[in-house]
């Protein structure tokens, strides 16, 4: 409960500045804990303030005798926040104008209370007017006093002392009359057996104390409750109270110490509300109770006596506990249940009960509306009822907890903070119920599918294989079987689901106990035939029942992947070998993609020397084919052993204006080699036309091409167009071997060629072969012929004037064949200069061409073919001469 208190101050207030006090006031029957939050522009000022209240004087009759003994109380409190330090109180008789308590007293703390009592006597009747004025030297700075703020140290009581006449006295348990104040004021004072009564029945007496018979009158006033906080305000019951006397009066009295001077009489208090005898029982109302009787002259009302009867009722702490709804209790995990709790007070007061409520599991409880376990009900009044609902949540399950059938016991305890011997307890049972749930989750190569309409297709090639994790979860408390079922857009596309020891395309059965989860795994395969822009889709539907099922959804989709790869068919270090011949690295294009690919070729920058090309690679690639490429690599000549470098190769794949590289670093040494280069003088051909039984030689140049010394043996022989070593002629060859040749170093070589008498005719081949001690073949060969020239004198049996022509041009003919001869060392591979750019040649090309067009053997042999006979000569000499000119005719 927040309270919230503005000050208004009055229009015209001249100022609004001065000091103020906050006073927090709890009428409450029990202590309470509060705060206070004050919002002004103001300045906290700690100031004792001395106060007086309305109980401040409270004596023990407000209409007493003349000459008895009257006992006043007297309290005060500081009601400031400093302790007040020593100061001086007074109580005045104004009337009397005399001083009947006069007392320094010591410093009273901020918010404490001090009381003190004294007995005195009035020996006058009337009204006596008591003041009790305190700090009455102004010792203590106060925040209200006789000096600033609100006056509140002084309090003024009137009490009325009556003559002696008439004395109303209450009896004493055995009967007797009490004779000093003390009895008479202890006989006044009762106390009520609340259980076994419903009121009181209590004897007392009027005695007549002056002279002469006089008539007297009696009142008894209604049961009245004195405040709890000023007792001299005298509040009305909440029970309902009736009061009788068993004689009305008026009564007479004769004078005191006569025969007639005392009358008895008895007054009964019967409290209507309360009830002993239902089924119910219903006790009176606890509290202090008053009433007053009255005694006065019927002729001089001002000669009177009040007697004030106070009685009181013990509290009696009685509660009944009903618990309802606590059979068959039961709730799934995650769920909630309850029962309630009713509470009746059947004790005399209006009572406070707690009521606190746990579980054996430690599960979380809510008292009514609250989210706490423990709660204090609502004060209830005599014979009310309240009932409290008591929740009860049952913990979701984790790992398989709380089991079906699991049961919990919660203990309620109902208490009182006013009665601390009750101590109610209940017991309830909450059984767990079953719980059948499960959950399925679909995981693929980039994590979790998610929902079917919101997953994002998972893109794969050609050929991939596609796994994806299917896991079911038993979320519920209790075993569960469950059926996985695949089905496939596309029945085409291979899919395989697995769990422990089954496989299966199309449904798996499998059992979890309650918190278990088990990975189903789920295996798919994109065709071979697949292309760009296919897909499939799946459905996963795992199913306890009918009507509990999960559905889980991907689809595979065919990327436009564009890949190829370039790889060396032998992995290693390409040695490549000085020498004529080309060093062939073998490699692999694989297309790995799902696209055809237009292959584009090309290669990094060799050293200079070398010679790098492919041999005649493939521009294009189908989906998931390959192919053969060749890469020719030559060194220079003699380039030392253990030369290497990186040589990088590439492909540009292209499909649709899309494009792809692959990188292939082949890397490229050279090992020993022995080579040698064989060549001769081009401007001269001594070995064609040789007569028969003559010879011929021809010198060679063989240098050392390698990178290494060289030795090796020479031979020489002589073969014809189609390889044959002819044996119509001798062959020789000087030197016929060669020891430590150095690198760059040459030697000359000799060949001779000595037909024999029946030679064939036509052009041949001189042949040098050496062979390294390696093994390394060199051949170099050279045109060779014999003459065609079978004489029997002369040249060719003409006349010299006709021999010599001819044997000019045959020698201009040698001389130009002769120029056309080629060293085999000294080659320079013009050939690919012939061919179109980006254009590809086969390197295995030298020789063939070049032979070809050397190739005049035929024509040779066609213009000399034989000994030419007289018959022939003599015509050709015919045709060659002018004819005489024809007679004219006659």
């Amino acid at each position: 409960l927040n309270n919230i208190e503005r000050i208004r101050l009055p229009a015209g207030t001249s100022t609004q500045v001065g000091e103020w006090m906050i006073m927090v006031e709890h009428r409450g029957g029990s202590s309470q804990r509060f705060s206070i939050v004050l919002a002004a522009d103001a300045t906290l000022i700690p100031k004792a303030d001395l106060t007086t209240f309305g109980n401040s004087i409270l004596p023990s009759s407000y209409t007493p005798l003349v000459g008895d003994l009257v006992s006043v109380s007297l309290a005060w409190h500081n009601q400031g926040t400093l302790a007040s330090g020593a100061y001086r109180i007074q109580v005045e008789d104004v009337t009397e104008g005399s001083i009947l308590y006069d007392s320094n007293r010591s410093s009273l703390e901020g918010g404490e209370l001090d009381s003190v009592s004294f007995f005195t006597q009035f020996s006058t009747t009337g009204i006596h007017t008591l003041r009790l004025s305190l700090d009455t030297s102004n010792q203590v700075p106060e925040l209200n006093d006789g000096v600033g703020g609100v006056n509140n140290n002084v309090l003024d009581v009137d009490i009325e002392v009556t003559a002696q006449g008439l004395r109303v006295v209450f009896l004493q348990d055995d009967g007797s009359i009490p004779q000093s104040t003390a009895d008479r004021d202890a006989a006044a004072y009762v106390e009520m057996d609340v259980r076994n009564e419903t009121g009181l029945s209590l004897p007392f007496v009027v005695m007549h104390e002056g002279t002469g018979e006089r008539p007297v009158s009696l009142t008894v006033s209604g049961v009245q409750e004195p405040d709890l906080i000023y007792p001299a305000i005298l509040n009305s019951p909440e029970d309902q109270w009736s009061r009788t006397v068993n004689e009305s009066g008026p009564f007479t009295l004769s004078g005191q110490g006569t025969e007639n001077d005392t009358v008895y009489l008895q007054l009964d208090l019967e409290d209507l509300s309360a009830a002993l005898d239902g089924s119910t029982e219903r006790f009176a109302r606890a509290g202090t109770f008053v009433v007053d009787v009255t005694a006065r002259y019927q002729n001089q009302p001002t000669v009177s006596h009040t007697q004030r009867l106070t009685f009181i009722i013990d509290q009696v702490d009685s509660v009944d506990v009903v618990p309802s709804g606590t059979v068959g209790v039961e709730a799934q995990p995650g769920g909630s249940t309850g029962f309630s709790i009713g509470v009746r007070n059947t004790g005399n007061s209006a009572a406070q009960y707690t009521m606190s409520c746990t579980s054996a599991s430690q599960w979380q409880i809510m008292l009514g509306n609250s989210n706490s376990s423990t709660l204090e009900f609502e004060p209830l009044n005599i014979l009310q009822d309240l009932s409290m609902g008591v929740n009860v949540f049952v913990p979701g399950v984790s790992n398989g907890q709380p089991a079906a059938g699991l049961i919990d016991q919660i203990t309620c305890v109902v208490t009182s903070p006013t009665d601390p011997t009750l101590n109610h307890v209940e017991v309830v049972d909450v059984v767990v119920s079953e719980l059948r749930s499960f959950k399925s989750d679909l995981y693929g190569p980039s994590g979790a599918v998610g929902p079917g309409a919101l997953a994002a297709p998972v893109y794969a090639n050609t050929g991939d294989v596609v796994y994806y994790n299917h896991t079911i979860s038993n979320d519920g408390n209790i075993e569960m079987g469950f059926t996985v079922t695949l089905e496939r857009g596309n029945p085409s596309w291979a899919a395989q689901m697995s769990y422990l020891d089954q496989t299966s395309s199309t449904n798996l059965n499998l059992n979890l106990p309650a918190g278990q989860s088990a990975d189903v795994q789920l295996m798919l395969v994109v065709p071979e035939t697949a292309r760009e822009g296919n897909s499939n889709t799946y459905t996963l539907r795992v199913e306890h029942s009918a009507q509990s099922f999960t559905l889980n959804t991907t689809s595979l989709v065919v990327s436009d992947n564009l890949d190829v790869q370039l790889e060396q068919t032998e992995a290693g270090i390409v040695s490549a070998v000085v020498g004529e011949n080309f060093t062939f690295v073998e490699l692999n294009v694989l297309n790995t993609g799902n696209a055809d690919l237009d292959l584009e070729w090309s290669y990094g920058l060799a050293p200079d020397g070398w010679t790098v090309n492919y041999a005649n690679p493939p521009s294009f690639v189908g989906v998931l084919s390959q192919a053969n490429v060749v890469v020719a690599i030559l060194p220079p000549n003699q380039t030392d052993a253990g030369t290497g470098f990186d040589l990088p190769l590439y492909v540009n794949a292209s499909n649709d204006g899309r494009f792809v590289t692959s990188e292939l670093v082949v890397r490229v040494e050279v090992p020993e080699s022995d080579f040698a280069g064989i060549s001769t003088d081009e401007s001269s051909a001594p070995l064609l036309f040789i007569p028969r039984d003559g010879s011929a030689q021809q010198t060679f140049t063989l240098v050392n091409e390698g990178n290494q010394p060289l030795s090796g043996t020479l031979r020489a022989e002589v073969r014809d167009s189609e390889g044959m070593v002819l044996s119509d002629r001798k062959v020789t060859v000087s030197p016929s071997s060669i020891t430590e040749l150095g690198v760059g170093q040459s030697i000359d070589v000799v060949g001779k060629v000595m037909p024999d008498s029946d030679a064939e005719d036509g052009r041949y081949q001189l042949v040098i072969v050496f062979t390294s001690d390696s093994n390394v073949v060199i051949e170099f060969a050279a045109d060779t012929s014999v003459s065609a020239q079978q004489s029997s004198g002369g040249l060719l049996n003409m006349s010299p004037w006709i021999a010599y022509p001819l044997l000019a041009a045959v020698a201009v003919a040698m001389v130009i064949a002769a120029r056309r001869l080629k060293s085999s060392a000294k080659v320079t591979d013009s050939g690919t200069d012939l061919v179109s750019p980006d254009a590809h040649t086969n390197p295995d090309h030298l020789g063939t061409r070049r032979d070809e067009a050397l190739d005049i053997s035929h024509s040779v042999n066609d213009m000399a073919s034989g000994e030419v006979s007289q018959d022939e000569i003599a015509a050709a000499l015919a045709q060659s001469m002018d004819m005489p000119v024809p007679l004219a005719s006659a």
